[in-house]
């Protein structure tokens, strides 16, 4: 074989050699950007399930603070509103954070939680507006004098029918959808990694807060920003009794 023919063999081996190389190199660098992406991309799936299923969790539990509220004292004193409050600004802290929701690839998912989300902050806000307009009406029935006309007054006790009729329904709608944000919970909880609904210590500090102040109806009552002992009360020994 010639010398020029077994030079330029040699040469090829060394070309292949190194192409070869080269295909392996480019591949595995590939390979490595992929599995990065891959991993980065699920982390962000992960932080979106979770960023939905905090806001699920967040207005689920001030709305069963909320019911609770409801049986201790007056039914729409300020607790009880306060907490509705604290579910409508979740709207805010939502709306801050939506970019996040394109993480999430299961766009069924993701809507039903957008969809609940919106309509448990709607209910929510619903309800305080509701409860404002009740007070405004209820304050200036209050202050009539007794001399007011009669008409006056069925006027506003007539305007108090709506908001108050609209308040159950919004609270009635708020309520109903407790059962589908456990269901939403439960479906992010794959996505997300994390057990929402194992073990909810919410559900035992409510249990042992609406327990105390029970206790605490029981014993006192409240006159003129005073806490007295109920006995007291009954008996009449405080001056700022009314």
């Amino acid at each position: 074989m010639p010398q020029s023919l077994m030079s330029f063999m040699g040469s090829l081996d060394t070309l292949i050699a190194v192409t070869i190389g080269a295909f392996l190199a480019t591949g595995g660098a590939l390979a490595t950007e992929l599995i990065k992406e891959r991993g980065a991309r699920r982390r962000r799936e992960r932080e979106a399930a979770i960023f939905l299923a905090d806001i699920i969790l967040s207005l689920l539990n001030f709305g069963r603070l909320a019911n609770r509220s409801q049986t201790i004292g007056q039914p729409w004193g300020q607790f009880t509103v306060g907490y509705f409050e604290l579910a409508r600004k979740q709207r805010d802290f939502y709306e801050a954070n939506r970019m996040k929701l394109f993480d999430l690839r299961d766009l069924e998912l993701r809507s039903r939680a957008e969809f609940h989300i919106l309509a448990q902050t709607n209910y929510a806000s619903g309800i305080v507006d509701f409860c404002s307009a009740i007070q405004s009406l209820e304050e200036e029935l209050g202050s009539l004098d007794s001399d007011t006309p009669e008409a006056r007054r069925r006027e506003i006790e007539e305007k108090l029918k709506e908001p108050r009729f609209y308040r159950e329904v919004s609270l009635k709608g708020f309520t109903y959808n407790f059962e589908k944000a456990e269901g939403l919970l439960a479906d992010l909880e794959p996505v997300a990694g994390v057990k929402f609904g194992k073990v909810n210590q919410f559900e035992i500090a409510v249990n042992e807060m609406q327990t105390a102040l029970a206790k605490f109806a029981k014993e006192f009552d409240v006159v003129d920003g005073e806490v007295i002992p109920k006995a007291k009360n009954e008996r009449g020994d405080s001056a700022n009794l009314v």
